[in-house]
């Protein structure tokens, strides 16, 4: 009689790679450097260029210059006491 062993072969799994999935929300540091290439660079700057030079952009940005030219009155009011918080009527 004759005993014969029977060998396992032994895979060795290679550490799974993190894959981007769009569909996902993905978060990073205050700190985390993003590198672009020429070409990335190009293409986003590019596409700002063409969409800040629209009449339709031109407008949206003085409003929300105006927008934040308003909110810092405001807050310099309510600093100086001259503007109060309204309460909501009926609240406790």
């Amino acid at each position: 009689m004759e005993v014969v062993k029977e060998e396992k072969e032994v895979v060795k799994a290679e550490p799974t790679k993190p894959v981007y999935d769009p569909s996902k929300n993905y978060g990073w540091s205050q700190e985390t450097i993003f590198e672009l290439n020429g070409q990335e660079f190009g293409a986003i700057l590019n596409t700002l260029r063409a969409i800040v030079t629209k009449p339709e952009t031109q407008e949206l940005l003085k409003l929300v210059q105006s927008s934040t030219v308003l909110e810092r009155v405001l807050a310099r009011g309510v600093e100086a006491g001259i503007v109060k918080e309204k309460k909501e009527e009926g609240a406790n």
